[in-house]
């Protein structure tokens, strides 16, 4: 057998090829059955994934949509117990009807789906409530300061023989920021208003009736105005301010005599020796 390869061919019987292609055939369809398989359960498994997805993401959509709803709820009860308090109240009051508006368009944007726009909003309502709450803060401070300075006048006033002459009122009855306005009166019939301000960095006016004022020409040349009476009462009453820790400038009019040197405080007549004279 030596020498050159030899070579032969082989064939199947007709029936041992059907049963190849038979087994071929089954082992296709197991295979065919075993990939549709696991495409069906990741199908399956996309499915669960994405359901799972959705509720996670609709469940955090109602979670962030409850909480801007009870945050709304939250400023909605806080402005409402800031208008309600009169420290807070009578001084932001335009800026709380705002943001009462604000809380309204916030649980609109809410109401369409608009979670984000709607809890953005509510954070701005937020700071201005802050601001809100500071700026009544000052304002009411600023009341405090104004009420003991017209307090303290009354105190002196009424040692001076003053008495008050109506009541304490507003310039404008509807703004709390505008000046407090009084007026006292001797039974002898000098009676002196008073104009006070919130901020007092502004001026208190008076307005002094009952003394005589006089006039004279001042070293420049100009009419100037003096009232050496109403000057001593002032003078006398900044002294007695000054006990009760309210600090009081230097008085100024219109047409007053720079040069002209503020007459010594004179000793004026107690309440009761204001009745006495007055009834002599």
């Amino acid at each position: 057998m030596s020498g050159s390869p030899k070579y032969q061919w082989f064939s199947l019987s007709q029936q041992t090829e059907r049963r190849l292609r038979h087994r071929r055939r089954q082992l296709m369809e197991d295979a065919r059955r075993r990939a549709a398989e696991r495409a069906r359960r990741a199908a399956e498994r996309a499915r669960r994934e994405a359901e799972e997805r959705a509720r996670r993401k609709a469940e955090e959509r109602e979670r962030r949509k409850a909480e801007v709803l009870a945050a709304i709820a939250a400023q909605r009860e806080r402005c409402s117990a800031m208008t309600e308090d009169p420290s807070i109240g009578r001084w932001v009051s335009a800026q709380l009807a705002a943001q009462r508006t604000e809380l309204d368009n916030a649980e609109r944007e809410l109401a369409q789906g608009q979670v984000a726009a709607a809890q953005a909003r509510v954070e701005r309502i937020k700071a201005e409530l802050d601001a809100a709450y500071a700026a009544a803060g000052e304002a009411q401070l600023q009341e405090d300061r104004r009420q003991y300075v017209v307090n303290s006048l009354l105190d002196v006033f009424a040692e001076l023989g003053f008495t008050l002459d109506g009541g304490i009122r507003l310039e404008r009855a509807d703004d709390p920021r505008s000046a407090l306005m009084f007026q006292v009166r001797r039974l002898s019939g000098e009676a002196i208003a008073v104009s006070v301000p919130q901020d007092l960095r502004d001026r208190v006016w008076y307005d002094i009736a009952g003394l005589p004022r006089r006039e004279h020409i001042a070293a420049d040349g100009t009419l100037a105005t003096s009232c050496d009476e109403a000057e001593a009462e002032i003078s006398r009453m900044r002294a007695l301010l000054a006990q009760q820790g309210v600090l009081a400038g230097e008085l100024l009019w219109e047409g007053r005599d720079p040069d002209r040197p503020a007459p010594t405080a004179l000793t004026l007549p107690t309440s009761a020796q204001a009745t006495q004279e007055a009834q002599s």
